[in-house]
């Protein structure tokens, strides 16, 4: 793909959940009174924000009763625990197993999986900081294979200070979950992903997690390799 070569892939939005780490609580896109328990397997020795991400998508899955292929993005992981667990080495300590176990990338989208008895199938994407786009890719690439749904989870965390002179990363934590259909479905709300090659340095990233809090309709974002438009239409703009 050349630089000034863009592509384009959209998506109708069945639902979305997002965590405002600001407030700390989780906004969705349909209003409701009292949201459903979260089950106590998708609390238990998670990290703060993984325990987010889940909850995210525990919301949608509960509420809708689908069941979707569950597509994981992020760029880290739970990197708190992946840190703890090589401290835990350096130092000659016991590695908890219950950690070791959570600490693939893919460790969450299973986790939800079980407790939903979701056998659609999962997988986790990593790609720097292209990870969130290509989360997109992927879900319109299950969506091309299959007319099942997509859960596409989104998170990461803020590193440790010492990593800032290493590498560019997001202000604050985020997380969130949304159920995405093809194009054509007749769902009222769609979102399109514009992508293109990039040769000079990215600018920093936007937090699309907080363009879904704050009800923007579009954003841009760019990562190592691809600079990424999006846009939501369908809802409020007419």
């Amino acid at each position: 793909m050349g630089a000034d070569e863009k592509k384009s892939i959209s998506f109708s939005i069945r639902a979305w959940a997002a965590w405002d780490s600001d407030g700390d609580n989780i906004c969705l896109s349909w209003s409701d009174t009292e949201l459903p328990k979260v089950p106590t397997e998708l609390r238990r020795r998670i990290t703060a924000v993984g325990r987010r991400c889940l909850e995210c998508g525990w919301f949608i899955v509960s509420r809708f009763q689908e069941q979707p292929k569950i597509v994981l993005s992020s760029r880290h992981g739970e990197f708190t625990r992946t840190f703890d667990l090589l401290r835990s080495i350096d130092e000659s300590e016991d590695v908890s197993p219950a950690d070791f176990s959570l600490s693939v990338h893919h460790a969450l989208a299973g986790l939800l999986s079980i407790v939903t008895k979701n056998q659609g199938g999962h997988l986790a994407v990593a790609a720097g900081k292209d990870s969130l786009g290509f989360g997109f890719v992927e879900a319109a690439a299950s969506l091309a294979e299959s007319k099942t749904p997509v859960l596409l989870l989104y998170f990461d965390e803020v590193l440790p200070v010492f990593f800032n002179e290493l590498i560019e990363q997001p202000t604050r934590p985020q997380a969130f979950a949304i159920l995405l259909g093809r194009s054509t479905d007749p769902e009222p709300e769609k979102l399109e992903v514009v992508f293109s090659a990039i040769n000079e340095l990215p600018e920093a990233s936007n937090d699309f997690s907080w363009n879904m809090l704050s009800g923007d309709l579009s954003g841009s974002w760019a990562g190592d390799r691809y600079r990424w438009g999006i846009r939501r239409h369908g809802r409020s703009d007419g």
